[in-house]
């Protein structure tokens, strides 16, 4: 196909996105994300609740600008009394707590999570990185590393090294899907990643819907 319907990509990017309807499905997006941010999970609060109670997920608060990637203004930053951002909080399951502390120096939660030994796995920080990003591209439609970047306070380069390494293994394809009016980033020239299996999904919408025209 020459260009992908933008109304398909809208609609795969939407459905991509976890539906939560209880804690337990929570707890499970929160497994695949790795990590959410107060930004994009408010809606999610009262489950989240539930499962702190029930010590299978902890808010983490996280210094911005531990590294050099840029960092989009965002509500969920907080200020250190100066009035500038420094923090940012988010959520995670119980489970990704030692991913989490691989992939951000200096990063704390509340309540700390207390594993057993069988969960207490070391990552290193760029297989840790990796399944950040693989969470991401797994509820995305097509993006790009800048805008995956941003949203996990990652290096560019470190999210492409992912991404990469997603693409060798057949999970993600890049390529041009989009012409920038549906997708995150304003940069029309970059590349663009998306799943494989939402790839096809927006190809076979895009197909039915120039069969009805």
């Amino acid at each position: 196909l020459a260009k992908l319907d933008p109304e398909a990509i809208a609609q795969v990017s939407q459905d991509a996105w976890p539906l939560i309807r209880d804690a337990d499905e929570l707890h499970d997006a929160l497994l695949s994300l790795g990590i959410v941010f107060a930004d994009e999970s408010t809606a999610w609060n009262h489950e989240f609740q539930q499962l702190v109670k029930a010590g299978r997920a902890a808010e983490v608060t996280l210094p911005v600008g531990w590294d050099s990637s840029p960092v989009r203004p965002l509500n969920c930053l907080v200020s250190d009394g100066t009035g500038v951002p420094s923090y940012k909080r988010g959520w995670i399951a119980a489970e990704r707590w030692p991913l989490v502390q691989a992939v951000y120096p200096g990063i704390s939660a509340k309540p700390v999570p207390q594993l057993p030994p069988s969960l207490q796995k070391e990552w290193e920080p760029a297989a840790g990185r990796l399944e950040l990003v693989r969470g991401r591209i797994l509820t995305s439609g097509p993006t790009t590393a800048r805008d995956i970047a941003q949203r996990l306070l990652l290096g560019e380069s470190q999210v492409e090294a992912s991404l990469e390494s997603l693409e060798g293994s057949g999970v993600v394809m890049r390529g041009k899907f989009s012409d920038g009016t549906g997708a995150p980033s304003h940069d029309e020239r970059a590349t663009q990643w998306c799943e494989r299996r939402l790839l096809a999904r927006i190809h076979r919408l895009t197909l039915d819907g120039l069969r009805q025209k």
